[in-house]
């Protein structure tokens, strides 16, 4: 309780450091009065925790009460110092390589180093938590189905929630009908046979003009442009094997 209560204090004080002017000079005030620093702990602290940190040896007067949670104060400090120890010690991932590291390119172009993989105890120790988290969601609640229901939501609500965004940024999107009516399919392909027709026309006409332009190709194309620049077949389509068996 000691502990929870100086950390609130400090949490307050840094809090109010930026935002009260004379948060300064007030916590000097309770630190250096102590009628002010009992009123102020007194209301903080339940009665419970100031009478047991009053209570006192009742032969040679020792403060009991004070030196237990001073000891319990320092055990929680060793133990949660040793524990981040041993945590960085087993579970901490490695350091980044020194020097030339292998990489890829991803289908975005952007650069991807080749690092070593996370450490199997890390790799356990996330699988442990995962799996207590998984419990404690099946255990939460007396209805089997309702805490069924809410392990499902909190293993695909982000999967859930990435299709529902998706799918209102589209219904929101501009489409092309939106900025200008489109043209028709069969308009398409007629408009297209359309120009592809007058195209030919034009390169052959272009090389009746000029009968010196099919000796600028390779040999095996020349008779394929002269043959065009005659009769304007520029696709010639093979002969199927079965009529020829036939």
């Amino acid at each position: 309780v000691v502990c929870v209560g100086i950390a609130i204090a400090c949490w307050a004080m840094r809090e109010a450091r930026g935002s009260w002017p004379y948060s300064t000079g007030i916590v000097a005030l309770f630190a250096l009065l102590p009628r002010a620093r009992e009123a102020a702990l007194t209301s903080v602290l339940p009665t419970a925790s100031s009478t047991l940190l009053s209570i006192t040896d009742p032969i040679w007067g020792f403060p009991v009460g004070r030196l237990f949670a001073v000891v319990l104060a320092t055990a929680s400090v060793v133990t949660v110092s040793f524990g981040a120890y041993l945590g960085i010690a087993y579970f901490a991932t490695p350091s980044d390589p020194e020097g030339p590291v292998d990489f890829s390119i991803g289908p975005d172009g952007r650069r991807i180093d080749i690092l070593p993989p996370r450490p199997w105890s890390q790799r356990l120790l996330g699988f442990a938590l995962w799996s207590a988290g998984v419990l404690l969601l099946l255990f939460s609640t007396h209805v089997d189905a309702m805490s069924c229901f809410l392990l499902l939501s909190a293993l695909t609500y982000r999967t859930l929630w990435h299709h529902v965004w998706q799918k209102l940024r589209c219904s929101g999107a501009l489409q092309p009908q939106d900025l200008r009516p489109l043209m028709p399919r069969i308009s398409f392909d007629l408009q297209g046979q359309v120009c592809t027709a007058h195209a030919v026309r034009e390169l052959q006409e272009a090389l009746r003009r000029d009968p010196l332009l099919v000796r600028r190709v390779r040999r095996d194309s020349e008779l394929r442009l002269r043959q065009f620049t005659d009769n304007g077949e520029h696709l010639e389509i093979p002969p199927d094997p079965l009529d020829l068996d036939s």
